[in-house]
């Protein structure tokens, strides 16, 4: 008979609703790993539709099919005790002598063993199953039957899915009523199923944006939010910056006739220059509120500064002589008098106050002012007349840019002048302090962190729940609490370094910032205080720390931790903000434009800013952020070879060129960095601290560093000058030794031994001495005589066309008689007058 699949039981149903006939329902086959082996698949499990009428014997059962096994054989049935009532009574089990192979079987109800008619009380239909004896067996493939029963077919309307807006939306609904109900007439707006479409257009309206919006930003090239496009850096290990803040250097003037010490507290409030209002006054007056409307910009002191008035001004000591000045490079100079408070880490500002030909203030140079931080103060005095005096030195980050006048021949100053430096041309100011602009607001309250109203909801109790992000042990869904700031434009500020240079200072990197806000549970933030980070991939999970997000439109909100990155607040916990705010371009003011300190201290006549601000940058834009962040991981964060620790030597400041070696030192490694400073500059000690925090940022754990000096090799050279008629040898030769000097012309160029022009195994042409020597005005011809390696006879012959130097080697010809050995070179000058 044939056997149709059908995708229903509607035939087992009515032979299990019958009177007389029976059925079988499903078979199973005995797999169980614990039996003994030999019975393993042997015995097999009839389930029938309701108990048998009449008990069922081998000759009724009957196993067909197979491909490597056929004709197996009945032992035994199995019939249900009907006196157990706790035993299935339409359970059957069959034994059979053999286990078949991999192939279908078919189990049959037969009335006798030769007959193929079922037993009487058996649906014919139902009387057999397929099976499989190795059913239990490891298998590739889908144990489930394949459905063949096609899917139910619905009539779909035809709908507009490019409808996403309330309008379209409303109008495919109307479209649709008006197929579905061709009676409706009603498209007044009073009318309810009116009403209703338009609600649900409205509904319609704000899911689909919300949806366009998730796309938009799931991703960093479509992505238009700010913060989206930061999360989306940050995993790409790139950090977008929020901008930076300017800092400025102020210098406060103190009353002369104050002779102690006046403390300047940090985050003292500096503003610019307001008509009619006093050098100082305090906050919260109606001067202070007058001054506000004026919307000046406003700098708020970095740290605590101890003024005193002898330092309002210092003149340099020239030692008796006049037209001085300290020439390119200085670091070290003489204040005239003894300064019993200045001591090292101070900061002076060296400022040319007049003209260095007129001598009229007016005509100072305002580019000649430059702030150093002193190293080393020495007091002492001038043998020849007892005239005391005070050594300064300097960090060698601030040497002098520029040449710096002293003193001048030049007519008298003004009668207003400083009376101790009557023919000074420059002098040092102390009392300096550094600012960053922003205005700290009055304490906010950010509201109180609410109670969890969500409990999760295990899908299926039996089973152990996989842990679930976000929620807490016993089940509860943390309160979500980003509170936003009412204010904009948050300050950002890098950290205060007051161990670094004054240069160094004012380098200032915009990702390094922070905003500069902090959080605490009471208005006084004398409790526990939390503070930013620019991400919270390195917090620990106790740590008070959060992360200021802000928007486009500048809209700043605080993002907490999840007790695994940062801790997570509790709920009805009470936050206050105390932040800062203040325009990121507007702080890169002018020279001089500072003129007010908000501050009770008296003794302060008068604020000035001798140089400009600097520093400020605003927020790095989301083009950049796209443009760069895909390209952040290439950027070697690690050094294993030579080579790699040569170019993370190159990152740091007044390196010009490294080499670098790798060996076995006996127990360990060790990286040997020869350094070639900016400048010709040593490896001092200051250097070598600094540069060695930089390197261990990227070495490999378990090799040492040792930081090198390079080994310049002295040159000797003897030149031959013919001088053209008409000119003087004599300056001939000047013009000579300035080309071939070490030092930085006043044009701005370099002389050719400039320690900046050669490096690690650059070799030394003949034929540059030639056309450098060439050039200059009054040079008829010239000859190389001696042209090699100072004290190596082997290197000096005539013939040879260049003088090449091994891989940690740098040339050197300073020509300085106090230092002979540091290279020489000879000129003799012929001709000429």
């Amino acid at each position: 008979m044939t056997i149709y699949f059908c995708c229903d039981e509607t035939r087992r149903n009515l032979v299990r609703a019958h009177s007389t006939l029976n059925g079988i329902d499903f078979l199973e086959v005995q797999d169980d790993p614990t039996m003994v082996l030999a019975d393993r698949q042997r015995f097999l499990l009839v389930k029938l539709l309701k108990p048998p009428a009449n008990p069922l014997t081998p000759d009724n059962i009957r196993i067909e099919g197979g491909e490597a096994v056929r004709d197996i054989s009945v032992l035994n049935v199995t019939m249900p005790d009907p006196t157990d009532l706790s035993a299935p009574q339409d359970l059957i089990t069959v034994e059979v002598d053999v286990a078949g192979d991999y192939s279908t079987y078919t189990l049959r109800l037969v009335a006798t063993a030769t007959s193929d008619e079922p037993p009487a009380t058996f649906d014919r239909l139902l009387s057999a199953v397929d099976f499989s004896f190795k059913v239990n067996c490891d298998t590739d493939f889908d144990c489930d039957d394949l459905d063949d029963c096609p899917p139910p077919v619905f009539n779909e309307p035809k709908l507009d899915y490019m409808a996403r807006d309330f309008n379209s939306l409303r109008q495919m609904m109307l479209d649709r009523i008006r197929i579905l109900t061709p009676e409706w007439r009603e498209d007044h707006v009073a009318d309810f199923l009116q009403a209703m479409i338009d609600l649900k257009a409205y509904v319609g309206d704000y899911q689909h944006y919300q949806l366009d919006a998730v796309n938009t930003e799931a991703y960093l090239f479509t992505a238009r939010s700010r913060v989206s496009v930061r999360r989306h850096a940050r995993l790409l290990d790139y950090r977008m910056h929020d901008g930076c803040s300017a800092r400025v250097w102020a210098h406060i003037r103190i009353d002369p006739g104050v002779t102690a010490g006046v403390t300047l507290p940090k985050g003292t409030q500096l503003f610019t220059r307001i008509p009619g209002a006093p050098p100082i006054f305090l906050a919260d007056t109606q001067i202070y509120r007058e001054a506000l409307t004026f919307a000046p910009e406003v700098f708020e002191t970095m740290h605590e500064a101890l003024l005193h008035s002898a330092h309002n001004f210092m003149c340099f000591y020239t030692w008796g002589d006049d037209r001085c000045i300290l020439p390119r490079g200085a670091t070290k100079a003489t204040l005239q008098g003894s300064f019993p408070d200045l001591t090292a880490g101070d900061m002076l500002l060296l400022e040319e106050v007049r003209g260095a030909e007129t001598g009229d203030p007016a005509d100072a140079d305002p580019g000649k002012r430059f702030v150093v931080r002193l190293i080393a103060v020495s007091p002492s005095e001038d043998p020849l007349n007892g005239q005391a005096v005070t050594e300064i030195r300097w960090h060698n980050d601030d040497a002098l840019p520029a040449p710096l006048c002293l003193s001048a021949a030049v007519p008298p100053p003004p009668e207003d002048w400083e009376a101790e430096c009557n023919s000074a041309i420059s002098l040092a100011r102390g009392n300096l302090v550094l600012a960053d602009h922003g205005r700290t607001l009055p304490v906010e309250n950010l509201g109180t962190v609410p109670v969890s109203t969500l409990a999760y909801v295990e899908h299926n109790p039996r089973c152990d729940p996989a842990p679930q992000l976000g929620v807490n042990n016993d089940g509860v869904v943390p309160p979500r609490f980003r509170p936003h700031l009412k204010e904009r434009s948050v300050s950002q500020v890098v950290t205060y370094d007051s161990g670094a240079s004054a240069t160094g200072i004012m380098r200032i990197t915009p990702s390094t910032a922070l905003p500069d806000i902090k959080l605490a549970h009471n208005e006084t933030f004398d409790d526990l205080i939390w503070k930013p980070q620019r991400d919270l991939l390195g917090s620990a999970a106790d740590k008070t720390e959060f992360v200021l997000e802000v928007d486009n439109d500048g809209d700043a909100r605080i993002r907490f931790g999840d007790d695994e990155y940062g801790k997570r607040p509790n709920a009805g916990e009470l936050f206050f903000a105390r932040y800062r705010v203040g325009d990121l371009i507007r702080g890169n003011i002018g020279r001089d434009a500072l003129a007010h300190a908000i501050t009770n201290q008296t003794a302060i006549v008068g604020v000035r800013n001798p140089l400009p601000g600097i520093g400020g940058a605003p927020p790095e834009s989301i083009e950049a952020v796209r443009q760069n962040a895909p390209q952040a991981f290439r950027v070697q964060e690690r050094a294993v070879t030579p080579a790699d620790y040569e170019a993370v030597a190159l990152r740091f400041p007044g390196v010009q060129r490294a080499a670098a070696t790798i060996r076995w030192t006996g127990s360990w490694y060790t990286v040997f960095l020869t350094v070639d400073r900016l400048g010709g500059q040593g490896v001092d000690a200051d250097f070598e601290r600094a540069f060695r925090a930089h390197i261990n940022a990227f070495r490999l754990m378990g090799y040492d560093i040792e930081i090198d000096e390079p080994h310049y090799v002295p040159l000797e050279i003897e030149l031959e000058v013919c001088v053209e008629p008409g000119y003087f040898r004599s300056d001939v030769r000047e013009a000579l030794l300035r080309v071939f000097s070490r030092r930085t012309l006043p044009d701005g160029t370099k002389g050719m031994f400039h320690p900046d022009n050669f490096t690690f195994g650059q070799t030394v042409y003949r034929s540059r001495i030639y056309a450098a020597a060439s050039k200059v005005a009054g040079v008829q011809s010239v000859v190389i005589t001696k042209f090699g390696i100072q004290d190596d006879a082997s290197t000096g012959t005539l013939n040879s066309s260049k003088i090449e130097l091994g891989p940690l080697e740098i040339a050197q010809l300073e020509n300085d008689r106090n230092f002979p050995k540091q290279g020489v070179l000879k000129l003799i000058m012929k001709g000429g007058k």
